[in-house]
């Protein structure tokens, strides 16, 4: 049964949900990291500026913005006064906007600080997102918000040369987002991010989304946006649930052999994906979502998860509260395999195109879909058929339309554009595929008056087009072929682009070049080629590759070349400023001689951090004896293997390095250098983090790795989160710390970047219990509530439980745990085992190494406090645990009890032994947590009544 839809606006769920969450983190990555709480009370603060000033209901205020904090709080604060945002990417030509400025009739500008004054160029006054920052607690919105206010306009192309704003009102935004949640599975803490700009639809659940679910929008910069290279390192840095990407985006990252991530949700649309990048993403990552939806219907209207086999790039069913229709010719619905037109119907539709009621009539109307009563609908011009599994398939348009990059486009506009140069009598632009592999791109077909260079031509078009409908070739014909109707024959235009000689593709007017290439600039116009799929015969040296119809997926392509033929590894950057076969080759030969391979000669690694990027580099790429100034990519190294290096730095060794840091500290000591001190979590380790419930965090005894845990995190089952923690420095070969005091508060840290608020759940094992005890004190010092305190089998020291407690050290010695209490260690070998190269050790002589090291700790260790808090001890079967019963008696003063498992100390947690445990534990973990959420119940119904003023009011008798 489906979930009836949500009343009212977004502006009242985003309330709600900062309310629910205000400690949550609503977005990070690009500008400041803003908690739901932060972000609520500057977005109230600037929608309140923008009432004073006069906003009202139903009026359009513009956002200039990149992807960041300020374009959320932009946003939210133009809802919340009533308002439409409309999206003006700052990318865009100046005619662009400016058309959208007039036509949307924008009353202010909303712009962060260092865009207010490109923004003030459109002529409207521009208010900063700063504004928000100052004054103290806002009150409440000024305005109540209705569910049929309009919450955006966004303009896409127009077939008439003008671009037509599309009004989407806030009951079918909230509906969208309602279906997502559910469908996606989304919780609170999740991460968003995605490639689409603000001024595209896709974009919308990207930021919204999280905002409504307590939920984390990423802010990716716009080079990571465009270049797969930096999209692969964020998607490591952020570790995303979810990430928005076109096909084309999908296409470049499989192109440069990005390994996937079994955690990430994809979700991608706009056209059709091919059937090559899906058998290749789809078994790389968690599910593979294909979204399909026109601006008029809000976003999505349909999806698919998409498999292997799905190489025809369905679309799937229709989402909740929305209808879509096959039609033919006669109106009537179409059988499996039959081809019609696809309409929709439902809460997704647009109220209309602002300032055209007559194409608004002409798009939405009152129809019979397939015999059924007269209803709203919305035609799509596409053309579409049903599967025999009922899914959907996009197999043409009725019009010339184009999609393209996850882009709508009227090539119509584009022509237009074209026919107002100077120089230009008519054009005809389509979009063409040179080759199977090759991305598909738009071709302009031009009739002029002489001859038009290539860079004037498309310098004209961007005066007023962005870049997506900018042609990427001119092909200058003298007549246009015609079929016997007199329109002209599209079809003989595509075979013109590839016919003999003619050298379509390869531009207008190409520069020959002075003199005869060079070696490498030979290389280089045979990649050029390969990757245009022109004739390199035609190519000159001076020949610009975006010029010849270079686009961003080639760009990928063309680097990989380079790459394998030379072992050079050049940013997609590069291109900006030698975009010629000329200047690339000289950026290429400037490279090779830089990085020329040299005998092995150089420094050992100075210090311990170096040693380590030294060894992993020699595993990575298979090179011995790496010294400190060796260059990572000179030594042979590729995209794929800085990918596996990184995560190999991020899950080892808890250091978060990005791709773009490689490129510019690409030797042993630059690295070091730059990532020294970031291992701040290598004792952090995830067991499962595919659950949604509390996590539970457990401490691993001296000498001891996370990984002794594995078991036990695995029979709790697959929603119980579960974190280990280790000695810091244990796998990473650096210092420890030297104190159990030390070491509580780095754990604490740890836990509180994976957990910022309570409940807690804390455990652990030996002396791990020890560490827990002190960690749980820590956070209830800080006023976070701890749910419950588990200890795993831990014997305590005379000197920790005090003079109540008895010996350990005959009992301990017996047990054969912490031996090294029996014979106090001399001073001499406390002082001299941190010097002794403690961490230049390998094998188990390192770990033994690290448990000496911690026993010692614990030897001197003071006494500890006790503990008011639930808590469980588990104590295995090995003859001691009447004894680890009496000695934690002496420190546990709440509510706890003592739980015997089969098992010694160590075999507790391996199978089957740890099966009872791990049952046991799921109890405690419940029965925690369900106090805990029962006494916040009676705390608030305390604060309820005391509220109300009836609480211990004494009722008076007559």
């Amino acid at each position: 049964m489906s979930e009836a839809v949500r009343s009212g606006s977004v502006v009242d769920w985003v309330e709600e949900t900062c309310g629910r969450y205000p400690d949550g983190i609503a977005a990070t990555g690009v500008g400041e990291t803003l908690t739901f709480a932060e972000l609520w009370s500057r977005s109230v603060r600037l929608s309140r500026e923008l009432t004073v000033r006069g906003v009202r209901p139903e009026d359009r205020v513009g956002i200039w913005a990149e992807q960041s904090s300020d374009l959320l709080i932009g946003i939210v604060a133009i809802m919340a006064a009533g308002a439409a945002y409309v999206p003006l990417d700052p990318s865009y030509p100046r005619g662009r906007l400016d058309f959208i400025a007039s036509d949307a009739g924008l009353s202010f500008v909303v712009a962060p600080d260092p865009l207010r004054a490109q923004a003030s160029e459109l002529g409207i006054e521009v208010i900063s997102t700063a504004l928000s920052s100052t004054g103290g607690q806002p009150g409440p919105p000024l305005v109540k918000v209705d569910e049929h206010n309009a919450a955006y306009v966004i303009y896409t192309s127009g077939s008439t040369g003008r671009p037509k704003g599309v009004v989407i009102e806030h009951h079918s935004v909230v509906d969208l987002l309602q279906w997502m949640i559910g469908f996606c599975d989304f919780r609170p803490g999740d991460r968003v991010m995605g490639t689409a700009s603000p001024a595209a639809d896709a974009s919308v659940p990207n930021f919204l989304l999280p905002l409504v679910s307590g939920g984390t929008f990423v802010a990716l910069p716009a080079a990571t946006t465009r270049d797969p290279y930096l999209l692969a390192d964020a998607i490591i840095r952020y570790r995303p649930r979810a990430l928005q990407a076109s096909p084309t985006m999908l296409r470049m990252l499989t192109e440069t052999g990005w390994s996937g991530d079994k955690d990430l949700e994809i979700w991608t649309g706009g056209e059709p994906t091919p059937g090559a990048v899906i058998r290749y993403v789809a078994p790389r990552v968690r599910a593979l979502c294909n979204y399909y939806g026109p601006t008029e219907a809000t976003v999505q209207v349909t999806v698919a998860r998409l498999g292997p086999s799905d190489v025809d790039s369905p679309i799937g069913t229709a989402r909740e509260h929305v209808g879509c229709v096959v039609l033919d010719g006669g109106g009537r619905a179409t059988a499996v395999g039959e081809t019609g037109e696809l309409f929709i119907t439902g809460t997704a539709l647009a109220r209309g195109y602002l300032n055209n009621p007559d194409l608004t009539a002409d798009r939405f109307a009152p129809m019979s879909l397939g015999g059924g009563p007269s209803e709203r609908a919305y035609r799509t011009g596409d053309l579409a058929k049903l599967r025999a599994d009922g899914s959907l398939v996009i197999v043409g348009r009725v019009d010339d339309q184009i999609k393209l990059r996850g882009y709508r486009i009227e090539p119509r506009e584009i022509e237009l554009r074209l026919m107002e140069h100077p120089q230009i009598v008519d054009a005809v632009v389509l979009a063409l595929q040179p080759s199977e592999t090759a991305e598909p791109r738009l071709v302009a077909f031009v009739k002029c008056n002489g001859e038009v260079p290539v860079r004037s031509a498309r310098d004209f078009v961007r005066e007023t087009l962005p870049d997506y409908m900018v042609p990427a070739v001119l092909v200058q014909i003298d007549q246009f072929p015609l079929m016997p109707n007199g329109k002209v024959d599209k079809r003989q235009l595509a075979e013109l682009s590839a016919g003999d000689g003619a050298r379509p593709l390869a531009g207008i007017n190409p520069s020959p070049g002075d003199g005869p290439p060079s070696e490498l600039e030979r290389s280089v116009l045979d990649m050029f080629a390969a990757v245009l799929a022109v004739d390199v015969d035609g190519l000159g040296v001076d020949d610009d590759y975006f010029d010849l119809g270079g686009t961003s997926l080639g760009c990928v392509r063309l680097f990989m070349l380079i790459d394998e033929r030379y072992g050079v590894r050049l940013p997609l950057s590069t291109l900006v400023s030698a975009s010629t076969a000329q200047l690339l080759a000289g950026a290429i030969s400037k490279n090779l001689l830089a990085g020329r391979p040299r005998p092995t000669v150089g420094e050992p690694p100075r210090h311990e951090w170096e040693r380590v990027l030294c060894n992993l580099w020699s595993e990575t790429l298979g090179v011995r004896d790496v010294r400190r100034s060796d260059n990572f990519f000179d030594l042979g190294g590729s995209a794929a293997d800085a990918f596996r290096m990184i995560e190999q730095l991020r899950t080892i060794y808890g250091t978060q390095v990005t791709l773009a840091e490689l490129y510019r500290a690409p030797t042993v000591s630059q690295l070091a250098v730059l990532t020294g001190g970031r291992s701040v979590r290598s004792n952090l380790v995830p067991l499962n983090t595919t659950g949604h419930g509390t996590p539970f965090f457990c401490i691993a005894g001296a000498g001891g790795l996370a990984l002794n845990f594995l078991a036990l995190a695995r029979q709790l089952g697959s929603e119980q989160p579960f974190y280990g923690l280790q000695a810091q420095g244990i796998e990473c070969r650096a210092l420890p710390d030297f104190t159990l005091a030390q070491a509580a508060a780095r754990h604490v840290k740890a836990i509180r970047e994976v957990q910022p608020r309570g409940p807690y759940l804390i455990g652990g094992h030996s002396l791990g219990g020890v560490l827990a005890l002190k960690v749980v004190q820590r956070l209830a010092a800080d006023g976070e509530e701890v749910a419950l305190l588990a200890v795993f089998d831990t014997v305590l020291t005379k000197r920790m439980i005090g003079p109540k407690g008895r010996a350990a050290s005959v009992a301990g010695a017996r047990a054969g745990r912490w031996h090294v209490f029996n014979d106090r260690p001399k001073l001499s070998t406390v002082l001299h085992l941190p010097l002794a190269g403690l961490v230049a050790q390998r094998g188990l002589a390192q770990f033994e190494l690290f448990g000496l090291h911690d026993t010692i700790q614990a030897r001197f260790a003071r006494r500890l406090r006790p503990w008011a808090g639930r808590a469980v001890l588990y104590a295995s079967d090995d003859g001691v645990s009447a004894k680890i019963d009496s000695d934690w008696g002496h420190l546990f003063a709440g509510q706890w009890s003592c739980v015997g498992v089969p098992g010694d100390h160590l075999s507790m947690m391996q199978r089957p032994n740890v099966d009872e445990l791990a049952t046991n534990l799921g109890d405690q973990i419940a029965h925690a947590l369900a106090s805990c959420e029962a006494a916040r119940s009676d705390l608030g119904k305390s604060a309820d009544a005391e509220d109300r003023g009836d609480a211990g009011n004494d009722v008076p008798s007559n």
